[in-house]
């Protein structure tokens, strides 16, 4: 919970776009919806996550939430988890997965059969990288824009 709590803190700082955070009960109704709809349910470290902020937007990182929110920086409206996987629900690269976000060329995703979270392509859905726990996946992203800001030293 401390790194979990830690990387949200850094994102945040970094003007992060957070939402307010959530019960577990709030949680479990829509993990209800989404079983009544035949999708998977939101895995438990992700529900740790929507206890802590209801979705995020960090710089090209959008996670989505439970509840819809109006943002500030867009004319969209922040998408829901169900809105996305109702979207998704016809292809057949998600049977046993859940969407849980995008980056400009990434789809997050949780595959409920192989106990992952998968960044896959966008367009080919193929997997890029994938992690045993959502907080692995969260500080993936942080290192990487972390180490794309360092600045560089040059030969005088």
């Amino acid at each position: 919970m401390y790194l979990l709590r830690h990387l949200l803190d850094t994102m945040t700082q970094d003007y992060a776009l957070t939402f307010r955070p959530l019960n577990l009960a709030e949680v479990k109704r829509l993990s209800i919806a989404l079983k009544k709809n035949n999708l998977c349910v939101i895995p438990s470290d992700y529900a740790n996550f929507l206890c802590w902020s209801d979705g995020l937007v960090w710089r090209n990182l959008e996670l989505f939430s439970v509840y819809s929110y109006e943002r500030p920086d867009t004319v969209y409206p922040h998408p829901t988890l169900l809105e996305i996987q109702k979207k998704h629900l016809l292809e057949d690269a998600f049977p046993h997965k859940i969407i849980l976000g995008r980056e400009l060329e990434s789809i997050i995703c949780y595959d409920e059969q192989k106990r992952l979270y998968e960044i896959l392509e966008r367009f080919s859905y193929q997997p890029v990288i994938q992690f045993a726990r959502f907080v692995d996946l969260l500080y993936f992203y942080v290192g990487k824009e972390r180490s794309s800001t360092v600045p560089t030293e040059t030969a005088s």
